[in-house]
C-alpha cells in the first residue's frame, strides 16, 4: 500500500508561512470590526449645528451672494406707527373759531366719545360737564331711539316723539365748551335727564348729508 506524500513536506515554506497568514487574517478581521464599530457610533452620535458669523463669502443657497449674519444687538430699529395714536380725543379748536363748528374725530377714535356707545339710561350719568357726545340733531335723536329703560323697553316710538322731549339749550359745557342740550326721557318708573352735545362728528359722519350740527331730524 502506497502512502500519499504530505505536501507540507514537499514545500516546507508553506508550513512556515501558514501561521503568519492565519495571524494576518485574524488581524484584518479585527480591524474591520473596529472600523465598523467606529463608523456606527459616529453615525449615531447627534451633532450640534452652530451658526458662525460669516464676514464674506459665497452663499450656496443664494447663488453666490455674500452672506452676513447681523448681530441681534446691533439691528437697526425703525419707528413703527403707534396703533393707538388715533385713539384719543381731537384737540379743541382755537378760541377764534366759531363755536358751532363741530369737533372732527377720526373714525377709529369715535367710540371714545362720552356715553356714545352706552344705551341703558340707568347707566348713563351724563351732565353739563360730561354730556352724551353725538353728531348733529340726527345723531341725538338716533341715540335716544336706541336707548333702553330699566325694563328693557325703548322710551320713544318715533323720531318726532324723541324730538319733543328736548327741553332746550342750557349753555356752554362739556368738552371744548360747546353748547349742551337737555332732553327729558320718560320711562315708566323714572324720567331721565340726558345732557347731549351735538358737535362731535367722525370723519365718515361729517361726510354724510344731514349728520352735522344743525341738520334736520
Amino acid at each position: 500500500m502506497q502512502l500519499k506524500s504530505n505536501p507540507w513536506r514537499r514545500n516546507p515554506w508553506r508550513r512556515d508561512l501558514f501561521p503568519v497568514f492565519s495571524r494576518l487574517s485574524k488581524l484584518s478581521l479585527g480591524v474591520s470590526i473596529c472600523v465598523s464599530m467606529v463608523i456606527f457610533f459616529v453615525s449615531c452620535t447627534p451633532t450640534k449645528k452652530t451658526n458662525h458669523a460669516v464676514g464674506s463669502g459665497k452663499n450656496k443657497e443664494t447663488g453666490g451672494s455674500e452672506a452676513q449674519i447681523a448681530d441681534p444687538g446691533t439691528e437697526e430699529k425703525t419707528d413703527s406707527p403707534d396703533p393707538g395714536a388715533e385713539l384719543k380725543p381731537p384737540p379743541c379748536p382755537s378760541s377764534g373759531e366759531i363755536s358751532i363748528n363741530p369737533i372732527i374725530w377720526s373714525d377709529s377714535a369715535g367710540k371714545l366719545r362720552w356715553w356714545h356707545e352706552e344705551r341703558v339710561l340707568e347707566e348713563v350719568k351724563s351732565s353739563k360737564e360730561k354730556p352724551v357726545e353725538v353728531c348733529g340733531v340726527k345723531g341725538q335723536l338716533q341715540w335716544l331711539m336706541k336707548a333702553y329703560c330699566a325694563d328693557g323697553k325703548h322710551p320713544f316710538r318715533s323720531l318726532r316723539e324723541a324730538h319733543k322731549s328736548r327741553v332746550g339749550s342750557i349753555g356752554e359745557g362739556g368738552r371744548c365748551g360747546k353748547i349742551v342740550d337737555l332732553y327729558r326721557v320718560p320711562c315708566e318708573t323714572k324720567v331721565y335727564e340726558v345732557y347731549m352735545s351735538l358737535y362731535h362728528c367722525t370723519e365718515s359722519e361729517r361726510s354724510r348729508s344731514g349728520d352735522s350740527p344743525g341738520g334736520s331730524p
